[in-house]
């Protein structure tokens, strides 16, 4: 075998043995329950009935609608708890006791915490649930453009160059 095809060979065991090592520490989190359930996830949540936080005519389910809500933090807390989901994203942040949740720090943070990614100009504007780490740091999953479901985003670096204009992730633990 070739030296190139080794180094190769070696950095792709090294790889595969790392995300395991990583996702056995994730199932080690108290708050594995959730990641789990953000892992089985396959598409956003477009049924709104339950958001408590929405006006009772924007409650409704536009799963089979050509228009769509935003739907992150809607599929985000119904992981948590299906029947009391929240709809908006600075509305969660500003009492996240409401849906039974308490901000923690980053250094806190464990699989299966809901995330909030902010904005300068204009607070929350997108959730996820930090799933396991990597070696880019936290993975989170969640919805991204055209109704994609993503399992392993890396948030380090959309964080460093700004995408998408977020700069900061707030953490929340779900409280039962």
């Amino acid at each position: 075998m070739k030296k190139t095809h080794k180094w190769l060979l070696a950095i792709i065991v090294f790889l595969v043995v790392t995300q395991l090592g990583f996702y056995w520490h994730a199932t080690t989190s108290p708050q594995w329950e959730y990641a789990k359930r953000a892992l089985a996830c396959n598409s956003a949540n477009y049924d709104m009935r339950y958001c408590i936080d929405l006006p009772a005519g924007s409650r409704k389910d536009f799963s089979n609608t050509t228009w769509k809500p935003m739907p992150c933090i809607n599929t985000a807390s119904s992981l948590y708890n299906d029947k009391h989901r929240a709809g908006n994203c600075n509305k969660f942040m500003a009492n996240p006791e409401k849906w039974g949740f308490r901000e923690v720090s980053a250094d806190e943070a464990v699989p299966g915490d809901l995330m909030l990614f902010l904005r300068k100009e204009d607070g929350a504007r997108h959730a996820g649930v930090y799933t396991m780490n990597s070696l880019l740091g936290p993975l989170c999953a969640n919805t991204v453009v055209m109704d994609m479901f993503v399992h392993a985003l890396p948030i380090k670096p959309f964080l460093i160059v700004h995408a998408g204009g977020f700069y900061k992730v707030k953490y929340y633990r779900y409280q039962h």
